[in-house]
C-alpha cells in the first residue's frame, strides 16, 4: 500500500500562545510520521493575535487560513475544504501531541472499510479541578482497540447498559456513537464526499465557539453507512482541561445541548430515541449520586448538563416547528 498522505487542521480563536504550544507539539512529532500540510484555521477577533498566528504559521511551514465566520465546525469544515491528504486528522488547539500520534493512527487506514479512526485523550494537568472533570466528563475511551460497525448500534445493547446506570461517567463504556471518542479523529478525505461534511446547523450560537456535538453526528453517519471506524488507544494526545470550575460547568451545559441537538436530528431514529430516552435516566441517578455522595463539585457539573438537556430540547422543539412551517 502506498503511504498515506496526512493533512492535519487545527481550528483556532483568540488563544495565540495556546496554539503554539499545540503546533510547536505537533511539529515535534513530524519525524515519526512526515505530515504533509498542516493547515490553522483562525476565527480570532483580535487582529493582533491573528497576527501572532500568523507569523507562527511561518516559522513552521503551515497554512494560515482566517475565517470570518464564527464556530469551530464551519472551521474543520473549512479545513476540509483546503485540505488536499488522503487521511484528515483534527486537533484542537488545546492539544498536546504524542510523538507517535499520527503514526499509530494512519496503518488503521489499510482496511478500506475504515473511514474513521479516533485516538485516545488523557489529561494534560493533574490537579484537583482537570481531576473532577475527569471524573465526570474525561475524553478517555480506555486502553483497548476497538472496531466499530453498524452492529454495534442495536438495542440489545442499550438493555445491558441499565446495569450501569449511577455512574458519573461512562467512559468507554458509553453507547455508540458517544463510545467511539471526543474531539481527537481522523477520517478518509473521500467519506466527505459520500455523508456530507460537519452539521453546521449543530452548531449553537449560545456556544459561542464550542463544539456542539458535529463529531458525534459525523461518527453515526459513518456507521448508518456501513464503513468501520477504530478507536486506537496507542494514538494519544494530552487535552488541556478547562482551568476552573466554572469553564467545566460550561461545558458540561454545552455538551447537554449538543446531546439534545443530536437526539432532536435523529427524532424518527428508533435507536437515537432510544438513546434520549436512556441519557435522561443516566442523568438523573448520576445527580442523585452525587447529592448523597455529598460531591458538590461534580454536582455542579451533572447539574449544568441537565440544564443544558433542556435548554438542547427547547431548541430542537423549535427547529421542528420551523422544519414544518417550511413544508
Amino acid at each position: 500500500m502506498d503511504k498515506l498522505t496526512v493533512s492535519i487542521i487545527v481550528p483556532t480563536r483568540n488563544r495565540p500562545h495556546i496554539l503554539r504550544r499545540c503546533v510547536e507539539s505537533i511539529v515535534s512529532a513530524y519525524s515519526s510520521y512526515p505530515y504533509d500540510e498542516l493547515i490553522l484555521i483562525d476565527s480570532g477577533t483580535d487582529e493582533a493575535e491573528v497576527k501572532l498566528n500568523e507569523q507562527l504559521a511561518k516559522e513552521c511551514g503551515a497554512i494560515h487560513c482566517w475565517e470570518s465566520s464564527q464556530g469551530v465546525t464551519l472551521a474543520r469544515n473549512r479545513g476540509i475544504k483546503m485540505a488536499r491528504g488522503d487521511i484528515l486528522v483534527f486537533a484542537d488547539d488545546d492539544f498536546i501531541v504524542d510523538k507517535h500520534w499520527v503514526k499509530n493512527l494512519v496503518p488503521n487506514y489499510e482496511d478500506a472499510q475504515v473511514m474513521c479512526c479516533t485516538g485516545r485523550m488523557l489529561p494534560y494537568r493533574h490537579d484537583e479541578v482537570s481531576n473532577v472533570f475527569y471524573r465526570t466528563l474525561g475524553y478517555d475511551r480506555g486502553g483497548c482497540k476497538r472496531i466499530f460497525t453498524a452492529d454495534d448500534m442495536n438495542l440489545l445493547k442499550l438493555c445491558k447498559m441499565v446495569l450501569l446506570i449511577g455512574r458519573t461517567r461512562l467512559g468507554e463504556k458509553a453507547p455508540v456513537p458517544w463510545a467511539i471518542g471526543s474531539g481527537f479523529y481522523s477520517f478518509r478525505t473521500g467519506i466527505f464526499d459520500q455523508v456530507g461534511y460537519f452539521d453546521e446547523t449543530l452548531y449553537d450560537l449560545r456556544l459561542h465557539t464550542l463544539s456542539c456535538g458535529e463529531d458525534t453526528d459525523m461518527f453515526y453517519r459513518v456507521l448508518k453507512n456501513n464503513y468501520k471506524i477504530i478507536y486506537e488507544p496507542k494514538a494519544v494526545i494530552s487535552h488541556d482541561d478547562p482551568p476552573t470550575m466554572e469553564g467545566s460547568v460550561k461545558k458540561s451545559y454545552a455538551y447537554g445541548i449538543a446531546r439534545q441537538k443530536i437526539f432532536s436530528k435523529y427524532r424518527k431514529d428508533p435507536y437515537m430515541f432510544s438513546l434520549y430516552l436512556g441519557s435522561f435516566f443516566f442523568l438523573m441517578f448520576a445527580w442523585l449520586r452525587t447529592i448523597f455522595g455529598l460531591e458538590r463539585e461534580e454536582r455542579r457539573i451533572i447539574t449544568a448538563g441537565i440544564r443544558g438537556s433542556f435548554a438542547g430540547i427547547n431548541t430542537g422543539w423549535r427547529r421542528n416547528l420551523i422544519e414544518r412551517r417550511n413544508r
